[in-house]
């Protein structure tokens, strides 16, 4: 589990952009942040954006 879900994208609700999900999460920073995530039952790249100005 990445984090708990905070907000998700218009583009990600509308499934307007199918390569793609963006979705705002909290991030406990006292563990490692996961690179991957796997639902139902494929493996998806996760990248976090903004972690460079904490």
């Amino acid at each position: 589990m990445i984090g708990n879900p905070v907000k998700v994208d218009m583009h990600t609700l509308r499934v307007a952009r199918g390569r793609f999900a963006r979705i705002c999460v909290e991030v406990d920073l006292t563990v490692p942040v996961v690179g991957r995530v796997g639902i139902n039952g494929e493996w998806y790249q996760v990248q976090y954006e903004g972690l460079h100005i904490i």
